[in-house]
Protein backbone atom coordinates (compact mmCIF):
# COMPACT_ATOMS: atom_id res chain seq x y z
CA UNK A 1 0.00 0.00 0.00
CA UNK A 2 3.15 2.31 0.58
CA UNK A 3 4.61 1.76 -2.50
CA UNK A 4 1.04 2.46 -4.10
CA UNK A 5 1.18 5.72 -2.57
CA UNK A 6 4.19 6.65 -3.38
CA UNK A 7 3.06 6.12 -7.39
CA UNK A 8 -0.02 8.29 -6.38
CA UNK A 9 2.15 11.28 -5.05
CA UNK A 10 4.28 10.75 -8.29
CA UNK A 11 1.79 10.69 -10.72
CA UNK A 12 0.19 13.39 -8.57
CA UNK A 13 3.46 15.69 -8.93
CA UNK A 14 3.94 14.65 -12.14
CA UNK A 15 0.61 16.01 -13.44
CA UNK A 16 1.27 19.17 -11.09
CA UNK A 17 4.37 19.43 -12.84
CA UNK A 18 3.07 19.11 -16.41
CA UNK A 19 0.21 21.72 -15.82
CA UNK A 20 2.80 24.25 -14.53
CA UNK A 21 4.60 23.49 -17.35
CA UNK A 22 1.60 24.11 -19.08
CA UNK A 23 0.77 27.57 -17.75
CA UNK A 24 4.19 28.69 -17.61
CA UNK A 25 4.13 27.82 -21.41
CA UNK A 26 0.77 29.75 -21.63
CA UNK A 27 2.25 32.79 -19.97
CA UNK A 28 5.05 33.17 -21.88
CA UNK A 29 3.52 33.08 -25.38
CA UNK A 30 0.97 35.55 -24.12
CA UNK A 31 3.57 37.72 -22.71
CA UNK A 32 5.22 37.01 -26.64
CA UNK A 33 1.74 37.78 -27.82
CA UNK A 34 1.61 41.48 -25.69
CA UNK A 35 5.23 42.17 -27.07
CA UNK A 36 4.24 41.56 -30.56
CA UNK A 37 1.60 44.02 -29.89
CA UNK A 38 3.50 46.88 -28.49
CA UNK A 39 6.12 46.43 -31.12
CA UNK A 40 3.24 46.67 -34.08
CA UNK A 41 1.30 49.28 -31.92
CA UNK A 42 4.71 51.38 -32.43
CA UNK A 43 5.20 50.98 -35.74
CA UNK A 44 1.32 52.34 -36.31
CA UNK A 45 2.21 55.36 -34.26
CA UNK A 46 5.35 56.04 -36.07
CA UNK A 47 3.59 55.69 -39.48
CA UNK A 48 1.38 58.15 -38.60
CA UNK A 49 3.53 60.74 -36.81
CA UNK A 50 5.57 60.27 -40.27
CA UNK A 51 2.15 61.36 -42.16
CA UNK A 52 1.50 64.14 -39.84
CA UNK A 53 5.19 65.51 -40.60
CA UNK A 54 4.27 64.97 -44.42
CA UNK A 55 0.92 67.16 -44.28
CA UNK A 56 2.76 69.39 -41.75
CA UNK A 57 5.21 69.87 -45.00
CA UNK A 58 3.23 69.51 -47.68
CA UNK A 59 -0.15 70.25 -46.68
CA UNK A 60 -3.16 69.17 -49.04
CA UNK A 61 -4.12 71.46 -51.98
CA UNK A 62 -7.04 71.95 -54.15
CA UNK A 63 -7.04 73.30 -57.98
CA UNK A 64 -8.46 77.04 -58.07
CA UNK A 65 -11.60 77.34 -59.78
CA UNK A 66 -10.62 79.57 -63.34
CA UNK A 67 -12.07 83.02 -63.53
CA UNK A 68 -11.85 82.80 -67.48
CA UNK A 69 -13.02 80.11 -69.23
CA UNK A 70 -13.66 79.51 -72.78
CA UNK A 71 -15.89 76.87 -73.59
CA UNK A 72 -14.21 76.09 -77.16
CA UNK A 73 -11.68 75.83 -75.51
CA UNK A 74 -9.35 72.99 -76.93
CA UNK A 75 -6.33 71.24 -75.16
CA UNK A 76 -3.90 72.44 -77.86
CA UNK A 77 -5.02 76.12 -77.14
CA UNK A 78 -2.48 78.77 -75.51
CA UNK A 79 -3.01 79.04 -71.82
CA UNK A 80 -5.13 75.78 -71.81
CA UNK A 81 -3.56 72.98 -68.71
CA UNK A 82 -3.57 69.36 -70.63
CA UNK A 83 -1.05 67.87 -68.03
CA UNK A 84 -3.13 64.73 -67.04
CA UNK A 85 -2.94 62.81 -64.22
CA UNK A 86 -0.83 60.41 -66.04
CA UNK A 87 1.76 63.21 -67.07
CA UNK A 88 1.38 63.08 -70.74
CA UNK A 89 0.03 65.71 -72.21
CA UNK A 90 -1.94 65.99 -74.97
CA UNK A 91 -1.71 63.22 -77.50
CA UNK A 92 -4.21 63.41 -80.28
CA UNK A 93 -6.69 61.70 -78.43
CA UNK A 94 -9.63 62.35 -76.68
CA UNK A 95 -9.52 64.88 -73.86
CA UNK A 96 -11.91 66.18 -70.95
CA UNK A 97 -11.66 69.16 -69.57
CA UNK A 98 -12.85 69.99 -65.69
CA UNK A 99 -15.85 72.18 -65.50
CA UNK A 100 -14.08 73.35 -62.26
CA UNK A 101 -10.28 74.09 -62.85
CA UNK A 102 -10.24 73.48 -66.55
CA UNK A 103 -7.48 71.15 -66.63
CA UNK A 104 -7.64 68.69 -69.59
CA UNK A 105 -7.42 64.71 -68.70
CA UNK A 106 -7.25 62.00 -71.34
CA UNK A 107 -10.48 60.34 -71.09
CA UNK A 108 -8.63 56.44 -70.78
CA UNK A 109 -6.77 57.96 -67.73
CA UNK A 110 -10.45 58.81 -66.26
CA UNK A 111 -12.18 55.57 -67.52
CA UNK A 112 -14.18 58.08 -69.74
CA UNK A 113 -14.34 56.89 -73.85
CA UNK A 114 -14.66 59.12 -76.48
CA UNK A 115 -17.62 57.04 -78.35
CA UNK A 116 -20.14 56.81 -75.23
CA UNK A 117 -23.28 57.84 -76.24
CA UNK A 118 -23.95 59.37 -72.72
CA UNK A 119 -20.72 61.87 -72.50
CA UNK A 120 -21.34 63.56 -69.38
CA UNK A 121 -22.39 67.56 -69.93
CA UNK A 122 -20.81 68.50 -66.57
CA UNK A 123 -17.34 66.82 -65.43
CA UNK A 124 -14.99 67.09 -62.55
CA UNK A 125 -11.49 65.87 -62.16
CA UNK A 126 -10.99 63.68 -58.77
CA UNK A 127 -9.45 66.55 -57.26
CA UNK A 128 -12.29 68.84 -57.64
CA UNK A 129 -14.39 66.43 -56.46
CA UNK A 130 -12.42 66.19 -52.99
CA UNK A 131 -12.34 69.84 -52.91
CA UNK A 132 -16.14 70.37 -53.05
CA UNK A 133 -16.71 67.08 -50.86
CA UNK A 134 -14.58 69.06 -48.14
CA UNK A 135 -16.06 72.52 -48.41
CA UNK A 136 -19.32 70.59 -47.93
CA UNK A 137 -18.08 68.85 -44.60
CA UNK A 138 -16.55 71.97 -43.65
CA UNK A 139 -19.99 73.98 -44.71
CA UNK A 140 -22.12 71.56 -42.67
CA UNK A 141 -19.85 70.98 -39.90
CA UNK A 142 -19.42 74.80 -39.27
CA UNK A 143 -23.58 75.15 -39.34
CA UNK A 144 -23.85 71.83 -36.74
CA UNK A 145 -21.40 74.01 -34.58
CA UNK A 146 -22.85 77.09 -34.52
CA UNK A 147 -26.38 75.11 -33.24
CA UNK A 148 -24.98 73.13 -31.11
CA UNK A 149 -23.71 76.38 -29.42
CA UNK A 150 -26.84 78.35 -29.94
CA UNK A 151 -28.40 75.69 -27.27
CA UNK A 152 -29.09 72.36 -26.78
CA UNK A 153 -27.81 70.98 -30.09
CA UNK A 154 -29.41 70.84 -33.11
CA UNK A 155 -32.62 68.68 -33.63
CA UNK A 156 -32.45 65.30 -35.15
CA UNK A 157 -34.18 66.48 -38.68
CA UNK A 158 -31.81 69.33 -38.27
CA UNK A 159 -29.04 66.77 -38.87
CA UNK A 160 -30.63 64.72 -40.97
CA UNK A 161 -30.83 67.65 -43.35
CA UNK A 162 -27.10 69.10 -42.87
CA UNK A 163 -25.33 65.39 -43.11
CA UNK A 164 -26.04 63.13 -45.86
CA UNK A 165 -24.06 60.29 -47.44
CA UNK A 166 -22.84 61.66 -50.61
CA UNK A 167 -19.51 59.59 -51.53
CA UNK A 168 -16.79 61.78 -53.60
Amino acid sequence: SKLLCRRMERKAEVAVSRRDSKDAKAEREEQAARLLSLDLLGQVLAAVVAQRKLHADAPLTFPDDKDEVDEAAQPTDAGEDATCVCGRGYDGGFMLDCDRCHRWFHGSCVGIEAQEDDLPSEWFCESCQLSRAVTKQRTTISRLLSLAEGGGGPSEETVDALCSEEEV
